[in-house]
């Protein structure tokens, strides 16, 4: 088993920060096949069912990686118009946090709940162990 950590983004977002368009994801997702793929995201207070399948498909598209499985960062951000940039911001600088959806099929994981973090990579471990293309 080989777990890899892709640093970046995989897509550009809002009109001031392009993520250097996915590249290094593509290029890690094109020398590996991926049996299952975790993505962090910057919290979003409006985060639901719809933005979770429509950044899995894109995801499953692009870079041919199953995502079910996400991670709710501390940080967030904002477009600044006026400078024509992203600022970003940790959790500590915001006083809400966002409803994480549940009863979804897509997994999400606030990464202040370790315990949960942990369960859910365990559960992971046992599918692949029994993965018989891995055997």
């Amino acid at each position: 088993m080989i777990l890899v950590g892709c640093p970046g983004g995989v897509s550009e977002f809002e009109k001031y920060e392009t993520n250097y368009f996915g590249e290094l994801p593509l290029i890690i997702s094109n020398a590996l096949d991926v049996d299952i793929g975790f993505l962090a995201l910057y919290r979003y207070t409006d985060l639901n069912y719809t933005v979770l399948k429509n950044i899995s498909d894109f995801v499953l598209r692009k870079y041919n990686t199953p995502v079910k499985e996400y991670i709710l960062s501390r940080q967030f951000y904002k477009a600044d118009h006026e400078w024509k940039k992203i600022r970003y911001y940790t959790m500590e600088d915001m006083n809400e946090k966002p409803a994480i959806p549940e009863n979804s099929e897509y997994q999400v994981l606030d990464i202040f709940d370790d315990t949960k973090i942990e369960k859910e990579i365990l559960k992971i471990l046992e599918e692949l162990a029994n993965n018989i293309f891995v055997i």
